[in-house]
């Protein structure tokens, strides 16, 4: 889970402060044999970026789960039983969760470390 922590710069730019960065492993590929318990594994991940993200802002923080080629390659029923069970854990985590939107894309659309690009409107 990567949990980020922003801030405005002297022109109120938007700035990256800090990035605490915690893989999981096994991922959620891993519970193939049983889906129902998939979503567990993101509870110390979400507890540790409750630390990190003031309780008061945990409601309006956003959420997002990317998933890897291991997910994928078991097939659509399995690996959608695996994502409903972590999607619940989602919903339940007190941060905020959009579950139309829930994938983070791979690829930013601008590198907040390049300060010569700014985001697409």
């Amino acid at each position: 889970m990567h949990t980020f922590v922003f801030g405005t710069g002297k022109n109120g730019e938007l700035k990256l402060i800090t990035e605490d960065f915690n893989p999981i492993s096994p991922g959620l590929s891993s519970y193939k044999e049983d889906p129902s318990i998939a979503g567990e594994s993101l509870l110390p991940l979400l507890e540790k970026s409750k630390q990190i993200v003031p309780a008061h802002l945990h409601s309006s923080t956003p959420v997002f789960l990317r998933a890897t080629a291991g997910l994928r390659m078991l097939g659509d029923e399995l690996s959608e039983r695996i994502l409903d069970d972590a999607r619940e854990i989602l919903r339940e985590s007190g941060f905020r969760f959009d579950s139309e939107k829930w994938v983070a894309l791979s690829e930013p659309i601008f590198s907040l470390h390049d300060e010569t690009r700014s985001p697409e409107p």
